[in-house]
């Protein structure tokens, strides 16, 4: 009796070490096309070969085979290389340790942040054509500006005089006289910039304005008095400017999303500064989203031929 009972539980390794052998081929063979490289045991895998690729962007399919190979080499360099440091005991160096706990924090809370834009919304069609609706001074009305620049610091005084200048039209030269006798840091530049290389504040302005105006911007970075030279005409239409606001608002979202994740955790989190770093003063919410909003952030047109600004001979009060 005591052997019957037993006897199905002797003989249930039997059946499955059977039951593998009749798979082992198939499965042994999936197994091994994961297994793209050996070094001294080590295995490099396909699964560690894709994750390289992802991150080189969208390779062409013609391309695809020496990027993998690439991928393949680099991934046998890194093994070959931190085998070696292991071996001379770098894995245990303060240094390393140290660099090792970074990576791991940044991986980590770029996982979470992958979690959230995951969850999030994801853009329309309509969101794309309402944003180029909406935004006729970088798409449907572009244009390209000629501009003379003059930009200083931030003033807590004299700012006054020279909106006063720049409201009866007065000259660049005479904006500048007013800056040197008022001992002013600032550089003169000119050059040529698209409507999307703009910040938004000031494009919005530009936008109106006419050959020959004149406009005094204002930012928490500064001050820039900027003269029209020079406009010329050169409308996007939405075929051709759909891929630019995609990546405009995916980034636009994704830095929402950041911003609102960080937001609600540190409503919850004791978050305690030690030491000298305690007395260091903190930027307010408003001026970090007052820098966010300076700028577009659009990515250039690749049709046009843009000239950058020249940066000219500074005309700084030294």
């Amino acid at each position: 009796m005591t052997i019957k009972t037993i006897t199905p539980f002797i003989m249930l390794p039997v059946i499955l070490a059977i039951s593998m052998a009749g798979c082992s081929k198939k499965d042994g063979d999936k197994v091994a096309t994961q297994v793209v490289a050996k070094v001294n045991g080590a295995e490099i895998s396909l699964h560690q070969v894709n994750h390289v690729l992802s991150k080189a962007g969208n390779v062409p399919a013609d391309q695809l085979e020496r990027a993998r190979k690439t991928a393949v080499d680099r991934l046998i360099d890194q093994e070959l290389l931190s085998a070696k440091a292991v071996e001379e005991k770098l894995d245990r160096t303060p240094e390393t340790l140290m660099a090792i706990e970074l990576a791991r924090r940044e991986v980590l809370a770029r996982a979470r942040m992958q979690q959230v834009l995951a969850a999030a919304p994801k853009l329309t069609p309509g969101d794309v054509t309402k944003y180029y609706v909406t935004h006729p001074e970088l798409f449907g009305e572009r244009q390209v500006y000629s501009l003379q620049e003059i930009t200083f610091p931030p003033q807590k005084a004299g700012v006054a005089d020279v909106q006063a200048l720049v409201d009866k039209g007065a000259s660049m030269n005479e904006i500048q006289e007013l800056l040197r006798a008022r001992n002013v840091q600032f550089a003169a530049n000119a050059g040529i910039r698209a409507a999307e290389q703009l910040p938004m504040d000031m494009l919005k302005v530009l936008h109106g304005t006419r050959e020959g105006g004149i406009l005094l911007s204002n930012s928490p970075q500064g001050h820039t008095v900027v003269k029209v030279v020079g406009i010329r005409k050169v409308p996007v239409d939405e075929a051709t400017a759909r891929p630019m606001i995609q990546t405009f608002l995916f980034n636009q979202r994704a830095a929402e999303a950041t911003a609102n994740e960080l937001k609600s955790l540190k409503a919850t989190a004791k978050i305690e500064y030690v030491g000298s770093l305690a007395d260091l003063p903190r930027p307010d919410a408003s001026t970090r989203q007052g820098q966010g909003a300076a700028s577009t952030n659009l990515p250039a047109l690749p049709q046009l031929d843009q000239m950058p600004i020249n940066t000219g001979d500074s005309n700084a009060k030294k």
